[in-house]
């Protein structure tokens, strides 16, 4: 199986076009729970950083979730407690 620098060059060769350097010389890396290390991203083959990818997605997904309904409770709390300001001041 190939890892992604070799998918690349295969690209590269069929375009007729240079793989950007800034990808070449990245130094990007992704843990391996399983593997217990780091391993760099274009060392990785194709389908294992597809899945490694859509799975950050997802978490990330989840995560901006999380942060639009605690600013949607905060807006809420906000509104409570000026809404019983009001009232106190009508008293």
């Amino acid at each position: 199986m190939k890892n992604l620098y070799e998918e690349l060059q295969v690209k590269s060769i069929l375009e007729k076009r240079a793989i950007p350097i800034d990808i070449i010389e990245s130094d990007y890396t992704y843990y391996s729970k399983s593997k217990d290390e780091y391993i760099k991203l274009l060392d990785l083959d194709l389908i294992h950083f597809i899945r490694i990818f859509l799975k950050l997605v997802e978490e990330n997904n989840k995560s901006i979730d999380k942060d639009k309904l605690n600013k949607v409770r905060m807006t809420a709390l906000d509104l409570l407690g000026n809404i019983h300001n009001i009232e106190q001041d009508m008293e």
